[in-house]
């Protein structure tokens, strides 16, 4: 199990384009498989979004993310006030700092399993981070 996050821009105005036509055309000659699975490969036409980032992430970490202040905003941002890139960006950089200063302690956190680390959480919030700051008007999405 995984989480998927990603920054994502509502297009302006919905928008008709071929493949939104051929889908249309499809259902209401009830091919509805068909139309399902070109919807499906074509998801932000469909949906009228344009995907600014992606990453993903094990669940494995998520005691160690909880442990340096970083679970709401990475795997709940939902809940949690986090809809824009830069409502996030204050509660990681203090994140990515206990990180950075705590590292034996967040370490304590690897999971057993081997899947996922410290590095990789480190490397992910500074990810995150980053493109928080390129796309502050992004809207912020998890999938758990």
């Amino acid at each position: 199990m995984s989480l998927d996050l990603y920054l994502e821009y509502d297009w302006p105005e919905a928008k008709e384009t071929d493949a939104w036509k051929a889908v249309k055309l499809l259902r209401d000659n009830g091919i509805d498989g068909i139309a399902s699975q070109i919807e499906a490969q074509h998801w932000d036409v469909f949906h009228h979004k344009t995907r600014a980032w992606w990453g993903n992430i094990t669940h494995n970490l998520a005691a160690m993310a909880e442990a340096a202040g970083l679970y709401k905003v990475l795997w709940r941002p939902d809940e949690n006030g986090f809809t824009k890139g830069a409502e996030c960006i204050q509660t990681l950089e203090i994140g990515i700092q206990k990180l950075l200063n705590e590292p034996s302690k967040m370490k304590m956190h690897n999971p057993k399993n081997g899947w996922g680390d410290y590095e990789g959480l480190l490397e992910f919030a500074k990810r995150f981070l980053h493109e928080c700051k390129e796309h502050p008007e992004a809207t912020v999405r998890a999938s758990r």
